[in-house]
């Protein structure tokens, strides 16, 4: 869980192409056609992946959410859970609170010394929150451009337990010697019933690693 002030692009991108029924990336040399709603989850997800596979494509996006008139921290405070509602969570013997960082940054792309207050800060807030030790950490965008092996030990350092990637795969008793590179099967807006089964069956990660190993570590 986030923790700070968050340029939640994401938010301000699902609000610009559900608002707009043409969105053009000059940058990015790059125009989508999205007038329903089939076309306009189209163009998301293909701007997020575009996003998530070079992150030096995020700027062009978040120039045209603000050339919208957008204001993407104000769409995540409007989404964000209480504190109260957080504790109320907490609460729950079904639910675990990790942290995710203060502003959803890529960690990598940032100094230890940032990356460092990035984590710790985002630990102690919840746990102040909460009232319970925050022992988890999800590592922002998680894939191999945005969490390394440096990260990992700055995890370890800031007192976490583990911490998970988005790297495909379920897991392993293997996982117990990379506690700090457990994989993360995120959630797309196309998801189907029969493509969570293929994620919690572990296919995705076979398919990924070329029917390799199952264990990816830092």
């Amino acid at each position: 869980m986030s923790t700070g002030t968050i340029d939640a692009w994401w938010l301000g991108l699902a609000a610009l192409i559900n608002t707009h029924d043409r969105i053009e990336l000059p940058d990015l040399n790059c125009r989508f056609e999205c007038s329903d709603q089939a076309t306009k989850k189209r163009a998301y997800i293909a701007i997020t992946e575009r996003i998530h596979s070079n992150y030096d494509a995020l700027p062009a996006v978040k120039a045209a959410i603000s050339a919208a008139g957008i204001d993407s921290g104000a769409l995540a405070q409007r989404e964000a859970l209480s504190n109260e509602q957080l504790r109320r969570l907490a609460a729950s013997p079904l639910v675990t609170i990790g942290a995710h960082g203060e502003r959803h940054i890529n960690l990598a792309r940032v100094s230890v010394a940032e990356a460092q207050q990035e984590m710790i800060s985002s630990r102690r807030l919840l746990e102040h929150i909460v009232d319970r030790e925050v022992v988890h950490f999800a590592y922002p965008f998680g894939n191999a451009n945005a969490c390394g092996l440096r990260e990992a030990q700055l995890a370890r350092a800031a007192g976490f337990r583990t911490a998970v990637t988005t790297r495909h795969g379920t897991l392993f008793p293997q996982h117990r010697d990379h506690p700090f590179a457990l994989p993360r099967e995120a959630l797309r807006a196309d998801e189907t019933a029969a493509s969570l089964r293929c994620k919690i069956a572990g296919v995705y990660r076979a398919l990924h690693s070329r029917i390799g190993d199952p264990v990816a570590g830092m």
